[in-house]
């Protein structure tokens, strides 16, 4: 901040989780840290007491701040600038430049890879895909087509014929998973919303179980707790609520990052990531007691997924689908490891990008080969959109 009384900088929250991002302020008297706003990210001091930043939608913003109360005003100013999320220099004059898009959100495809690794097409149109569920037979699937970024609609598939459905048109969910009666599908949405889309009516209206805090869902056990990932990048935890809607509880309160849950067909066991040595390990805690954590991988681990029997958990490590084989024992343990293939998207995120089918095979989601390119936008006088609402 001009006078060197503090300092402005971003967390960026995980990328299906925009709303995760915050924008945090540290004072340069007392030392201490805190939080100025959830759901926005690149913050830049306008003068004395204004901070101009980017929106969750993409648009550039203004607040006014308060550097003695160290407090933003309730109320944004919104320009109709739109810029990537991430990519963004400003003039001292005030001209600006922005990274609009490139073709790392480009298309995607469906395919279907035996445990060799053995490739076949779903069939299905190509499109931006994220977090693929089978429903517990295997015969449909839920899956989010982007609109833009990572974020979307909702869509129900028919594996025979390849047939779709479009549940939800809002554009904004990012992570889907079925209730065990294959009767709803849980959405959760870069505003933190978790609704339930019913699955036998596409005209049916939405519920609303959570009006915000929720993430990446991680499963649900037979008697209706919703497991998902929330908080921001870097200080994420595993919560717990249920189809009513209650209050979510933290359920492993430990100093670690956790996240992409993943609960067992019989609700029994969570595997989740968390960094307590320093990397993504995969981990197994009992469900829904988390009494204790076993490590899975030992040397990096990304993205668990059950098999339909809950005897092989796989993960992403190193570049490979590993499966790991869980041993006959009271006590959960892990009996060997084995690398199955390479992952079919080398170099890219492995973000909620595949699912295991009750029958053995893997869905992955495949971006599709494009042409590389990036679109850069300049704004000159950026500044001038907002100038009447200073002189208000």
């Amino acid at each position: 901040m001009p006078g060197g009384e503090g300092i402005v900088f971003s967390i960026f929250g995980a990328p299906a989780m925009i709303s995760d991002d915050a924008i945090m302020y540290w004072d340069a008297r007392s030392g201490e840290t805190r939080r100025l706003l959830m759901g926005g990210i690149q913050a830049w001091p306008l003068g004395d007491s204004t901070l101009a930043y980017i929106q969750v939608d993409g648009r550039l913003a203004t607040r006014g701040f308060d550097t003695a109360t160290q407090q933003l005003d309730d109320t944004a100013v919104a320009t109709q600038i739109s810029v990537y999320r991430r990519f963004l220099a400003v003039s001292p004059n005030g001209d600006l430049a922005a990274i609009q898009g490139s073709s790392r959100s480009a298309e995607s495809e469906l395919v279907w890879l035996d445990r060799s690794g053995a490739e076949t097409s779903v069939g299905a149109p190509t499109g931006r895909y994220r977090s693929p569920r089978f429903n517990d037979d295997g015969t449909r699937l839920a899956v989010v087509k982007a609109a833009s970024r990572v974020c979307g609609d909702v869509w129900q598939m028919w594996l025979d014929g390849v047939s779709a459905q479009l549940w939800s048109q809002s554009g904004v969910w990012c992570s889907v998973d079925w209730t065990p009666d294959g009767d709803e599908v849980l959405a959760t949405g870069s505003s933190g919303r978790l609704i339930a889309l019913s699955a036998d009516d596409s005209a049916a209206p939405q519920r609303e179980v959570l009006s915000d805090g929720s993430g990446q869902l991680g499963g649900v056990s037979l008697d209706g707790s919703v497991v998902f990932e929330a908080g921001p990048i870097g200080a994420g935890k595993l919560r717990v609520t249920d189809l009513a809607g209650a209050t979510p509880a933290v359920l492993l309160d430990t100093e670690a990052d956790q996240g992409a849950p993943a609960l067992s067909p019989d609700g029994r066991r969570l595997a989740y990531e968390a960094d307590h040595s320093g990397q993504g390990e995969i981990y197994v805690t009992s469900f829904p007691s988390a009494d204790d954590e076993v490590l899975v991988s030992g040397s990096g681990g990304r993205s668990p997924r059950w098999s339909a029997d809950g005897r092989e958990l796989f993960y992403i490590s190193d570049g490979f689908l590993v499966a790991a084989r869980i041993a006959e024992s009271e006590e959960f343990a892990v009996a060997s490891r084995d690398r199955l293939f390479a992952w079919p998207n080398p170099g890219g995120d492995v973000f909620d990008s595949y699912d295991v089918h009750p029958d053995g095979r893997f869905l992955f989601v495949r971006p599709v080969d494009q042409d590389y390119f990036i679109e850069v936008t300049f704004v000159a006088d950026w500044v001038r959109e907002i100038e009447p609402a200073f002189m208000r």
